[in-house]
C-alpha cells in the first residue's frame, strides 16, 4: 500500500463508489509522507521565528493598520531579533530587549556585536 492509498478511503454504496481522504495521518500505516516533514518544518519556523516575535514585541497585538508602515514594522522586528539572538549573552531575547532599552551601553554592544 503506497502513500496515496493510505491517505485515502473507498466507500461503496448501491449506485456509486466515493473515494474520500481520510482524517487520520498514513503514519498509522507506517507510511509516512512528505506532508508531515511540510508540517514539522512549519512549526519549526512558527516556534523559532513568529512565536519569538509575537512575545517580545507583541506584534500580534499591533494596532498599526497601515499596510506599508505593518510591512516596515515587521521588518523592523525581524532585524532586531536577529540582532538580539547574536549578541553572546546569556539573557532572553525579551531580557535583552529590555537590557537595551535601559542602557546605552548595553545597547551599543547589541547594535556593535561587541561584548566588552
Amino acid at each position: 500500500m503506497n502513500s496515496s492509498e493510505a491517505l485515502r478511503r473507498r466507500r461503496f454504496t448501491s449506485r456509486r463508489e466515493w473515494v474520500a481522504p481520510t482524517a487520520g495521518p498514513a503514519v498509522c500505516s507506517g507510511v509516512r509522507s512528505g506532508a508531515d516533514d511540510a508540517v514539522r518544518s512549519h512549526w519549526g519556523v512558527e516556534n523559532g521565528c513568529h512565536w519569538t516575535l509575537d512575545v517580545t514585541f507583541r506584534e500580534d497585538e499591533s494596532r498599526i493598520r497601515e499596510k506599508h508602515l505593518r510591512e516596515d514594522m515587521a521588518w523592523l522586528n525581524r532585524f532586531c531579533v536577529s540582532l538580539l539572538k547574536q549578541h553572546p549573552g546569556r539573557q532572553s531575547v525579551a531580557m535583552k530587549r529590555r537590557s537595551s532599552g535601559w542602557s546605552d551601553d548595553f545597547l551599543m554592544q547589541v547594535v556593535i556585536g561587541s561584548t566588552s
